[in-house]
């Protein structure tokens, strides 16, 4: 693999609608011999950084078109009821992503990513090297997924405080490239009850970053390039998008982007 230590890959959390714009995302980086040396990311970013520079692009595409998202996580019904009532703080298991990553995750990915996590117990934000713990806690989002104990804390999905990782402002100009994935807009789902009232709120928060940094003159920078595809193609949280339109997109959007710039 050609990596370009002076790229950075930015990857905003988007559950498994992420992995799957990633997947296309990094496709297209391998076909034209230019991957991002460094990873920074939250979420599904996180999960699908890590699994990249561990496995390849090839295993994960072929894990996408194999697997329904749901049958990595699965719902606990009795644990919700015990959350309704304070005396638990989870909804879904996400057991198997645990045993993906143990099973799967490389020295190489903790080298390389860095991925955004969230302490529960004071709610502060937090950037760590990316170990098979701490990117399952990247992934888990609060209330939702059981939380990931490391030491003495419990430490749950930094896109909650920190959903796109982005460097300091002093350490943006050291890379030659920043590739920024932001996910497709949002639309929210029909139902307003439970879990899907929960995901409804903190879609909304994770739009504030985006915002911010358009506001901010982010994007604008001559070494940002922003990957957002405006349309899902039916993609959410919990689902691949219609026939992986998505990821499709996101192939063809990254190797346009390259094709216009000086690599």
């Amino acid at each position: 693999m050609n990596y370009q230590e002076d790229v950075l890959f930015v990857g905003q959390g988007a559950g498994f609608q992420s992995v799957e714009c990633d997947t296309g995302i990094f496709k297209a980086f391998c076909e034209r011999d230019f991957v991002p040396g460094h990873a920074m990311a939250s979420s599904g970013s996180a999960l699908f950084s890590s699994a990249f520079y561990s496995k390849g692009v090839e295993w994960i595409e072929q894990l996408i078109r194999s697997r329904s998202p749901l049958g990595f996580i699965e719902l606990c019904p009795y644990q919700a009821v015990k959350t309704v009532i304070g005396a638990s703080n989870y909804v879904v298991d996400n057991d198997k992503i645990k045993e993906l990553l143990e099973e799967n995750m490389t020295g190489e990915a903790t080298k390389r990513v860095i991925v955004s996590v969230t302490r529960l117990n004071d709610w502060s934000a937090h950037l760590k090297r990316a170990t098979p713990a701490y990117t399952l806690a990247a992934t888990s989002i609060p209330f939702i997924f059981k939380p990931v104990r490391i030491g003495d804390a419990l430490w749950v999905d930094g896109g909650v405080l920190n959903n796109v990782p982005i460097p300091r402002g002093d350490e943006i100009k050291k890379w030659k490239h920043i590739f920024v994935f932001i996910a497709p807009t949002y639309v929210p789902y029909k139902s307003e009850d439970g879990i899907w009232g929960m995901l409804n709120l903190l879609n909304a928060a994770l739009d504030r970053e985006f915002h911010q940094l358009k506001e901010d003159g982010f994007f604008e920078l001559p070494n940002v390039h922003l990957i957002h595809p405006e349309d899902g193609f039916g993609s959410n949280l919990f689902a691949w998008s219609d026939q992986y339109k998505l990821l499709d997109y996101c192939h063809d959007k990254t190797l346009e982007i390259l094709d216009s710039i000086d690599i």
